[in-house]
């Protein structure tokens, strides 16, 4: 029986004529041990960018370029900072994850006969709240 056009690109192989789903594969929320670090290494340098006092787009701008300028494997841009800001700290939550460095990054631990040391400190608390300088006060408002 005749393909047709494009179809024999879907063929799992020519023995057996089961058609694999069109598109990408899912992963099933599936992540691997190195989008972790990604992320938890965007939170670090965006952490510490936000503390120097830039604003949002330039903390985002110098996240990215610490990040390339120390990992240059490691494949990031300020899309890939905001997504991973809209895991971490989402807007819609009281609660956001918060990455800072380790207080002692030399100490190694011993954890099931193995030595590791810990990168990054990831804390767990309430969202920061930026209020607006332009809000509308309502009249019966005591400020």
């Amino acid at each position: 029986m005749p393909l047709a056009w494009g179809e024999e690109s879907r063929l799992l192989s020519e023995k057996s004529a089961v058609l694999l789903p069109r598109g990408r594969p899912r992963k099933n929320g599936a992540k691997s041990p190195s989008m972790l670090k990604r992320s938890l290494l965007i939170l670090l340098e965006f952490d510490r960018a936000e503390r120097r006092e830039l604003k949002h787009s330039a903390a985002i701008g110098e996240a990215v370029a610490v990040i390339r300028s120390k990992y240059p494997d490691l494949r990031v841009s300020e899309t890939a900072v905001k997504r991973t800001l809209a895991e971490w700290m989402p807007r819609n939550r009281e609660t956001a994850y918060l990455a800072r460095e380790p207080e002692n990054p030399d100490k190694m631990y011993r954890l099931d006969g193995r030595d590791y040391r810990v990168i990054v400190s990831l804390y767990v608390g309430p969202r920061q709240v930026y209020p607006r300088i332009n809000q509308k006060i309502p009249r019966n408002s005591t400020l």
